[in-house]
């Protein structure tokens, strides 16, 4: 895992922040495509399938944000850093440090998007929530363990950002199984 991450890192310094973030909102279209395509038309086993499609999803998308926000280079020992303030959390050297809002955007859109897909029948409100409580614990992790990350609320506000791209676009896309009023119908003509 590691080595694929350093190929990730790579593509990212290749591509620039705005390409990478395109990149990845085409891989998550992608998935979630499949994941609607089984849904419709693969009957009961198609379901079944787009549900560890999606849960699969999730956890890629958990392993990434953990491998890329958990541990700094320096490893556990470093000094903690606290920004509650998400302005002076997203400031740079001179003015907005937009990379690093760009990047924490992108590592979250894949778990928004994969949260809607397997949570088909959530509400949009509650899949955002569940990606925000985990950008908050990788903040609070940041923050108890300090690893010479910095823990930032402007992370939790990029991060949500990211989660609310993904849950539009698996909206957008319709990965919603068929609305429980449909199902009720169509059993009652059986």
């Amino acid at each position: 895992m590691p080595g694929d991450i350093a190929v990730l890192r790579v593509l990212r310094t290749t591509l620039g922040a705005g390409a990478f973030l395109l990149v990845v909102v085409a891989i998550v279209v992608a998935i979630l495509l499949v994941v609607r395509v089984l849904r419709r038309h693969g009957g009961r086993s198609g379901g079944l399938v787009a549900g560890l499609v999606a849960l699969l999803a999730v956890w890629v998308s958990l392993a990434g944000i953990a491998e890329l926000t958990l541990f700094g280079t320096r490893g556990l020992g470093a000094s903690q850093r606290l920004a509650l303030d998400p302005i002076v959390g997203a400031r740079g050297w001179s003015g907005i440090a937009w990379r690093p809002v760009i990047d924490n955007v992108t590592l979250f859109v894949p778990l928004g998007g994969a949260l809607a897909a397997l949570w088909s029948r959530r509400s949009w409100p509650v899949v955002l929530l569940a990606a925000a409580i985990v950008s908050i614990g990788v903040e609070a992790f940041q923050w108890v363990f300090p690893t010479g990350r910095i823990a930032n609320s402007a992370d939790v506000i990029a991060n949500t950002v990211g989660a609310g791209l993904g849950i539009m676009l698996a909206r957008t896309i319709g990965v919603r199984t068929r609305s429980s009023r449909r199902s009720r119908s169509s059993r009652s003509e059986n």
